[in-house]
């Protein structure tokens, strides 16, 4: 089926892979029972002393490493095993600050790839630009010409980038077959094509797999004195690193590059509650043997009945498929990007990430000021742990 039924689970033990593991990766095998000790370690305390916020924090964190490992494992055919090496020697190799443990590190490396990792994939809340509007677009006489138009901007900023998204997906929802109601507007032509399949239209947005939020108001020359300005460059540099590490440098460069975040690897055409689902880390793609054709993924089945109500996905044994092209031979949704999405989605279920962070959100949206007994120190460390270092990690 495509819906997952991911839920806060205990790491495997062992994980299937071990017998693997074991014959042909034994540091991996070796690192992994670590993480076990770790995460055994922090449940003992939790069970000790249910209401201890800390012990609840670093058993997620535990399982954020062991989950991390295992996903980036399975999905080394797309990535390379260049990230799997990369977190196992993080994880055996930390340096050690005075009074660290073992378990320490291990913890300290779960919740720095939360910070940076899985949030560069989640984005819980955000509005969108409106679709601009301006009278003096033209109305194009073929449907081509308003393609190789949106095809000829740069992709300086939101709404460019929507339009060459727009363009290379011909207008449609990746997933749903929905009709961008705007373009409609601009072009006789498509909107015959619509109402000769009978499709309906709603706004198309562009989504971006790695989340615009990460890299904007960021200053990548390093030269901005403002504070703010800082701390974001900061953080997307640190997060930056990650897919360095993980042997992504290319993509690494292209996005700290000025607007490389919009490139179109990085964009898919969804309509607007699709985007949600996606944003969320809810709804995910698995690649499969085929290029540019992946397995449609949910968390929820009322997902999953939303997507089976359109007939633009290809169905097979029940599963949900869809296929990437574009007629303009541009450049499509990159697949390490979206196995890397893939691969955060099901760790921050998993790990229980999922639930932590839509509480600590729930409560910074209510919180307007901070308790003077501490009680509500958790949200300001929330809020302050993406810009906090650690040395040696990424």
């Amino acid at each position: 089926m495509t819906t997952v039924e991911l839920s806060t689970s205990p790491l495997p033990r062992p994980p299937a892979l071990s017998e693997e593991w074991r014959a042909c990766r034994p540091d991996y095998l070796s690192v992994y029972g670590l993480v076990l000790d770790a995460e055994r370690h922090a449940n003992e305390q939790v069970k000790a002393n249910p209401s201890y916020r800390e012990a609840k924090d670093n058993l997620m964190f535990a399982r954020v490493a062991g989950y991390l490992l295992i996903e980036l494992y399975n999905r080394r055919a797309i990535l390379s095993e260049v990230p799997c090496r990369s977190l196992v020697k993080q994880l055996k190799s930390l340096p050690r600050e005075d009074g660290d443990t073992a378990h320490d590190v291990i913890f300290k490396i779960g919740q720095r790839k939360l910070n940076y990792l899985l949030r560069m994939f989640r984005t819980s809340t955000k509005k969108y630009p409106t679709p601009s509007l301006h009278p003096s677009r033209p109305s194009f006489d073929t449907l081509e010409d308003m393609t190789r138009d949106c095809m000829m901007v740069d992709s300086k900023d939101y709404r460019t980038a929507r339009r060459k998204a727009l363009a290379r997906d011909d207008y449609r929802c990746i997933l749903t077959g929905m009709f961008d109601r705007t373009s409609l507007r601009f072009s006789r032509e498509l909107d015959q094509l619509r109402r000769g399949l009978d499709a309906t239209f709603t706004t198309i947005q562009a989504c971006h797999i790695l989340n615009e939020s990460t890299m904007q108001g960021i200053d990548p020359t390093g030269a901005s004195e403002d504070t703010a300005v800082m701390s974001k460059t900061d953080y997307a540099v640190t997060a930056m690193s990650i897919l360095r590490d993980f042997g992504l440098e290319s993509h690494a460069q292209e996005l700290l590059a000025p607007d490389g975040v919009h490139n179109l690897g990085n964009l898919l055409s969804l309509a607007q509650e699709v985007h949600t689902y996606f944003d969320n880390l809810d709804l995910w793609f698995e690649g499969t043997d085929e290029p540019n054709c992946y397995t449609v993924c949910v968390s929820d089945r009322g997902i999953e009945r939303y997507l089976r109500m359109f007939g633009h996905l290809c169905v097979d044994g029940g599963r949900l498929y869809v296929t990437f092209s574009s007629n303009e031979n541009t450049r499509l949704p990159d697949p390490k990007l979206l196995a890397l999405h893939a691969a955060c989605a099901r760790v921050v279920r998993m790990s229980g990430a999922a639930e932590a962070l839509d509480e600590l959100e729930r409560d910074v949206e209510g919180t307007r000021v901070l308790a003077f007994d501490g009680s509500s120190a958790h949200l300001l460390d929330h809020l302050m742990s993406r810009f906090a270092t650690i040395p040696g990690v990424a």
